[in-house]
């Protein structure tokens, strides 16, 4: 009886390497969501180009995962990979050409966003709150309507360093169960880069999280590369689940 006992108890030791890789879930977090995305204020005579897209976001902590995460002062940080397809929902142009014709607008519509979320302040308990910045890069393609580099930016892709804030609240017992709020502006001339999230858990022992995103700025768009670009306003809305360590 007491081998069985013993036998039971007893767990398996693995010994890793200096070459082995080890991948914490715990430096993991991810996000699944819909996305419906408009550029708007093309022309008077322009519908405004909209689309519906399924997101998919990972995020990676690379210095808040080493820190203490509960008390005093603390760091969150996320280096972030963010993709989104979908179609275009609007009206494409050119309907009346040929299907082959180049000048007919396709419906394939794509956003990508690749940054670094940094944020210091302090947690307890009860709250948390922190302030911090927001480096990105981001491109959204809607049909044949393309995002253009801004001063900085790299081809299709533009460049911008928000501010953003960031506040918890713990209404209930478990430490996890938090509310999370934060928001963001830009502080470069010409990007007016904004937006909310939201972030409501599902259940006290549960790591998910129900999020809203609502998110702005003011982008430099070309139609079929052709057309000298404007700025035009873009505006997307993000809805979905988020999971894995709020710290």
């Amino acid at each position: 009886m007491c081998v069985d006992s013993f036998s039971q108890k007893s767990v398996t030791v693995n010994y890793y390497g200096p070459d082995d890789i080890i991948l914490d879930a715990n430096t993991i977090r991810g996000q699944v969501g819909y996305t419906w995305a408009d550029i708007n204020n093309l022309s008077d005579s322009m519908e405004h180009r909209k689309a519906q897209l399924v997101d998919l976001r990972c995020e990676f902590m690379l210095i808040s995962n080493a820190m203490d995460k509960y008390m005093n002062f603390v760091v969150f940080d996320a280096l972030y990979t963010d993709i989104a397809f979908g179609k275009l929902t609007t009206k494409p142009l050119g309907t009346e050409r040929a299907p082959d014709d180049p000048m007919r607008e396709g419906k394939f519509s794509f956003a990508f966003k690749w940054g670094y979320d940094f944020y210091l302040g302090y947690r307890n308990k009860n709250w948390g709150l922190m302030g911090g910045i927001r480096p990105q890069w981001s491109m959204l393609s809607i049909g044949d309507f393309s995002s253009e580099a801004n001063s900085g930016g790299l081809g299709f892709f533009t460049f911008d360093y928000p501010l953003a804030i960031r506040g918890e609240w713990r209404p209930f017992s478990h430490f996890e169960y938090r509310i999370i709020a934060s928001a963001w502006t830009s502080v470069k001339a010409g990007m007016q880069t904004r937006g909310v999230k939201l972030e409501l858990p599902t259940f006290p022992k549960s790591r998910y999280w129900v999020f809203v995103e609502l998110a702005s700025n003011n982008d430099q768009y070309l139609y079929l590369s052709t057309d000298a670009a404007s700025a035009k306003r873009t505006t997307l809305f993000t809805a979905g689940i988020r999971f894995g360590s709020i710290f």
